[in-house]
């Protein structure tokens, strides 16, 4: 292919390359053997290259991905192979007794726009099929520039933070309060992590926190917020204050066995009692039917560390996880908190009937992003238990909560 490319630019023409992987090719390795992987690769190979013409050259570059390199056309023209490419690998296809629907996650590049060298366009032509990939695979993407300043972006930010949690300098803990929608009393705080990158400044949690996770951080950083929440906790509770932390978790730390040992040895080696610990969980379908992460849940439970499921009513399976997990608490996503209007609508009868399904559970509730005295009273009125939101505080450091709301509160 390399000499290809550069036969094409010696005689000043130009050529697009199409980066094509299977999705989840692994799990039928995992599942059906390595044999049949092998099988589908040569069945595969041989469809696309059917489907191509003479001018065009097909290599396989690595494992289940593809490299197909056609002349100079159209962007439409171009676009419109890609797609039958996509068409050719997605039909099912008969290996011995099985029959298999694949899909594929693809990229494409031009040359020069994209890069005058073959090294360059392939690295691009990856850098737009892993953009498929992440958009929910199952789809053809054209790169553009900003995708390799994201990537190069991200490829910083996930060794920064690397760096940061070996030296544990540039992260800290920052608590939400909670309070009684009765009597407006602190009832406990949500802890939140942060990172402060020394070039670049803050960087959000939306954006670090999966980058963790693609770069296996993620236990890391939980492993980091326990402990110096364990840590905190253990300091405010031998000043006299009595508080419970709540800690997110990601769905791969729970499914990692161990954790619940690691965290009830944390809580006494820090002298604190699990009733004032509270673990959340997200839904998720890493989660869903996991034996690991669900031996771990009811661990914690069962040592009194209490369980929230957060973020409810956005995930796909909402009501089977009330039924499926040991919880304690539900916290109501900001979103139906929103909804809320002065005069009877729908979000206002969907959150009355979340309400009431989680009390005939016998579940704590939650609220999340209260940000007004009208979301506030309506929600005191319909039974609803704590509210946390801007209305009631921002995420604070530790010195501004135990001022503003630790000794007040005392």
């Amino acid at each position: 292919m390399n000499a290809s490319c550069r036969k094409i630019k010696q005689q000043g023409g130009s050529f697009a390359l199409i980066s094509l992987d299977l999705d989840n090719f692994r799990h039928i390795n995992d599942t059906l053997g390595h044999k049949i992987g092998d099988a589908v690769l040569v069945a595969i190979a041989r469809r696309l290259s059917d489907s191509l013409t003479p001018q065009d050259m097909l290599v396989r570059v690595a494992g289940d991905q593809f490299v197909v390199m056609m002349p100079s056309a159209s962007a439409n023209e171009i676009i419109q192979h890609a797609r039958q490419l996509f068409s050719t690998a997605a039909a099912p296809l008969q290996i011995e007794h099985y029959v298999l629907l694949l899909t594929a996650s693809i990229g494409v590049v031009w040359s020069p726009q994209n890069g005058a060298e073959s090294r360059l366009l392939l690295q691009n032509a990856e850098i737009a099929m892993y953009r498929s990939k992440y958009r929910g695979r199952n789809q053809v993407t054209c790169f553009d520039d900003n995708m390799r300043t994201e990537l190069e972006r991200q490829t910083g930010l996930t060794q920064a933070l690397r760096l940061a949690l070996e030296s544990k300098r540039d992260l800290r803990l920052v608590f939400q309060p909670q309070f009684s929608l009765v009597d407006r009393h602190l009832t406990g705080a949500e802890v939140l992590l942060r990172w402060r990158h020394p070039q670049l400044g803050d960087i959000s949690p939306a954006e670090f926190v999966p980058l963790a996770e693609q770069a296996g951080l993620s236990g890391l950083l939980d492993r980091f917020v326990m402990e110096q929440a364990a840590i905190q906790q253990a300091a405010w509770v031998r000043a006299g204050f009595s508080l419970k932390l709540s800690i997110n978790l990601s769905v791969l730390s729970l499914r990692v066995t161990g954790l619940a040992k690691e965290i009830l040895a944390l809580l006494g080696k820090y002298d604190i009692p699990a009733q004032l610990m509270e673990v959340e969980v997200t839904e998720s379908v890493d989660l869903e039917g996991s034996s690991e992460a669900m031996a771990e849940i009811l661990q914690l439970r069962a040592a009194g560390v209490s369980i929230a499921l957060d973020d409810f009513g956005t995930g796909h399976s909402s009501l089977s996880y009330m039924q499926q997990l040991p919880l304690d608490i539900v916290k109501i996503d900001q979103s139906f908190i929103r909804s809320i209007q002065p005069t009877e609508c729908p979000g206002n009868a969907i959150l009355r009937a979340i309400i009431a399904l989680a009390k005939a559970l016998h579940l704590e509730i939650i609220a999340e992003g209260v940000e007004t005295e009208e979301q506030h009273s309506w929600l005191a009125a319909e039974g609803c238990d704590i509210a946390q939101g801007y209305l009631h505080g921002k995420p604070v450091d530790r010195l501004e909560f135990e001022q503003r709301y630790l000794r007040q509160s005392a």
